[in-house]
């Protein structure tokens, strides 16, 4: 039984959707029953419905609160008044949810006070890793023996995993390597089945489905699909405290055997300093204050130490050590002396390097190079932006192009938490309405790069950037990037190539944005010298080497023997 209504929409949106049509699952209750939890489903334009993501009954049941019910934009920060900050900070970007209508049933809005309360999970059965102890008692026992199930699956290698994955999808893609969204679900199905596992552990779908199409064409091959579940199963493990967290020595600078050589830059929470070790080798090393960290701050450098960690490719930064004294955390890194690309223009100039298209294309083709090599590994950046894109050397005549700061770097088996990070002026259109990050939201933030390069707009103290210039606060650059078009007729008339792409990238519909593989088999990419074709840069980039996720998927001989063994 579904209403349907038809409402007004309230005030602060009436200029965006002129109505809504809500539907409100009705259940028969008996006197006194505690209702089941629902889905509802989010009050979303046409156009953004097949990437809309149903609300968690735990989310559900917070938004019911009355603090939540009278929330408005201007409550949760996004009035007019709020100063543009440098940076947007992963907790400050916050959902406004009283655009996510909340299911109600009679029972919920008589006795606001109920709440749902999830049942107690359910011990895993399944073929693989079947040691893992049965346990009946006690929601933290269950949650153990599923996570001792997964940390199995997980295992260096991964065959058992690998063999189930190609199997079950050899099942719903037939004699195909590729699947739809709905062979997807019907996928997670049989394996979270197989592996003995809940279907919740392998997330939200909707959103997913959309992140793991690495290559761009709509649908999912059997290794895209096995990379969905693998990140899943430890996001899952490391969400509930079952992967270890980096431990952090404590020593000084001098006791690790780093030498200050001069500072290279200041920030509110620390400095950067250019070091030697031991050995005479000079590195990059970050001190953060303690005592100006903010909330959740560990935990984030703990993670971007984790991350830069296990990535292992020249033009990911690279970092060493993490240790602590007892008034700074420092980390150590590769040490860089091209600057970031604020100051490429008038750095090459300096040296008398001719700016050509040819010039550029070796630039921005490693830039995309490496947002493909970081999506492959299931991460977004989320803060791409000119002073996060390095220069290795002072070579300026063929420079060497690497991405640096990923403070507020999202995995894509990451869970929705209702805020997001990035720079205003950076942040991509669908990130504004859906308050979610997407790997072509990476694609949307280079090319504000590229743009402003070529036609000096980088931001300085004293100049904005095309979709911050003329604006007062969030508000005015999320209404700008969300309906001002680019000034592309600045960029240089003698390169029509790199403006066309460039306006691919700054697609404010992001299904027709392209992803970094789409982009980089761009004729203006793939043109070289005289017409040669150009080699990728990112070859040889790997996940580090005994990593939980330090695999590269699923072969094609691997997935047809386990289908030749399933067909037998």
């Amino acid at each position: 039984n579904i209403s349907m209504l038809l409402v007004s929409p309230p005030p602060w949106v009436a200029g965006r959707h002129p109505s809504s049509i809500l539907m409100f699952p009705r259940q028969s209750l008996s006197p006194g029953a505690v209702p089941r939890p629902c889905m509802p489903l989010r009050a979303v334009a046409p156009q953004q419905q097949r990437l809309a993501t149903p609300v968690s009954p735990a989310r559900a049941s917070i938004d019911r609160s009355p603090a939540c019910a009278s929330r408005s934009p201007a409550a949760a920060g996004w009035a007019a008044g709020v100063p543009i900050s440098p940076r947007i900070s992963p907790r400050s970007l916050v959902a406004d949810r009283t655009l996510n209508p909340v299911v109600a049933t009679p029972e919920v809005i008589r006795s606001p006070e109920r709440r749902w309360r999830a049942p107690a999970p359910v011990a895993p059965a399944g073929r693989v890793g079947s040691e893992a102890p049965a346990v009946s008692a006690g929601p933290q026992l269950q949650e153990a023996a599923l996570a001792s199930r997964i940390a199995e699956l997980l295992r260096p290698g991964r065959h058992a995993l690998k063999a189930e994955v190609a199997s079950c999808f050899k099942q719903v893609a037939g004699a195909g390597t590729e699947i739809d969204f709905e062979g997807l679900c019907t996928f997670r199905s049989l394996l979270a089945n197989a592996i003995g596992v809940p279907e919740e552990t392998l997330s939200n779908l909707q959103c997913k489905y959309v992140c793991f199409d690495f290559d761009g064409d709509g649908r999912l091959h059997f290794n895209e699909a096995y990379k969905l579940v693998k990140h899943h199963l430890w996001m899952h493990l490391k969400k509930h405290g079952f992967v270890a967290q980096i431990h952090i020595t404590s020593k000084t600078l001098d006791q690790a055997g780093f030498t200050k050589v001069r500072e290279l830059g200041k920030g509110n929470q620390g400095v950067v300093m250019l070091v030697k070790d031991a050995a005479g080798r000079e590195r990059c090393a970050k001190r953060i204050e303690k005592g100006k960290m903010s909330v959740g701050g560990l935990s984030e450098l703990r993670d971007e130490f984790e991350t830069l960690r296990r990535l292992s490719c020249k033009l990911i930064a690279q970092v060493f050590q993490i240790f602590q004294d007892d008034q700074y955390y420092y980390t150590i890194g590769e040490a860089y002396h091209g600057g970031d690309l604020t100051m490429l223009k008038s750095s090459a100039a300096q040296q008398g390097v001719a700016m050509t298209e040819q010039w550029w294309r070796q630039i921005f083709r490693q830039c995309v190079e490496a947002l493909e090599f970081l999506h492959d590994q299931a991460l977004m950046h989320c803060d791409i932006k000119e002073p996060n894109i390095m220069l290795k050397t002072r070579d300026f005549s063929a420079p060497e192009v690497v991405l640096i700061d990923f403070g507020v770097v999202k995995a894509m088996a990451a869970n929705d938490e209702g805020f997001v990070g990035g720079t205003p002026g950076y942040v991509p259109p669908e990130t504004w309405e859906k308050y979610l990050w997407f790997p072509k939201g990476d694609i949307f933030s280079l090319g504000v790069c590229i743009l402003q390069l070529l036609t000096d707009m980088v931001p300085t103290e004293s100049k904005r950037g095309i979709f911050s210039a003329s604006c007062n606060n969030i508000a005015d650059v999320k209404h700008a990037t969300l309906t001002r078009q680019p000034p592309f007729e600045l960029m240089p008339a003698d390169m029509p190539g790199l403006c066309a792409v460039v306006q691919r990238m700054l697609q404010k519909e992001m299904e027709i944005r392209p992803r970094a593989p789409q982009l980089l088999q761009d004729p203006w990419f793939l043109a070289g010298p005289q017409g040669k074709q150009v080699q990728a840069a990112t070859k040889g980039c790997k996940a580090a080497h005994g990593h939980l996720l330090g695999t590269m998927g699923i072969s094609r001989d691997f997935f047809e023997s386990v289908a030749a063994r399933a067909g037998a």
